[in-house]
């Protein structure tokens, strides 16, 4: 859990580098209707971890990467490379787990 909580955490970061970075552009040019959801998506740390963990859990993740998509191109990249790289280590923390009560039960 602890894995899965920084790669959270490490691409919370860019995300929200980004999305501050959107909204200012979007108050330089007299504002963007892209603005609010911007700032409700990926303006804070606790935001952007909640819209990945939402990622994460396929909970309508790609909504979340069209609108992404529309703005910036190679985020779209990093998004899908979160979702493959959050996706094996939940699946391979499922395996341990599964390997472990196996080799327990059969002692």
């Amino acid at each position: 859990m602890v894995l899965i909580l920084g790669i959270i955490y490490v691409f919370s970061i860019v995300m929200t580098g980004w999305g501050k970075k959107q909204v200012q552009k979007c108050d330089e040019q007299g504002g963007c209707e892209e603005e609010k959801t911007f700032d409700e998506e990926w303006g804070s740390l606790e935001n952007s971890a909640l819209s990945l963990m939402q990622i994460l859990v396929y909970d309508d993740c790609f909504s979340l990467i069209r609108k992404t998509k529309n703005q910036e191109h190679i985020l779209v990249l990093v998004l899908l490379c979160f979702l493959v790289i959050g996706a094996f280590t939940v699946l391979n923390m499922l395996i341990g787990v599964i390997c472990e009560v196996v080799s327990e039960t059969k002692r």
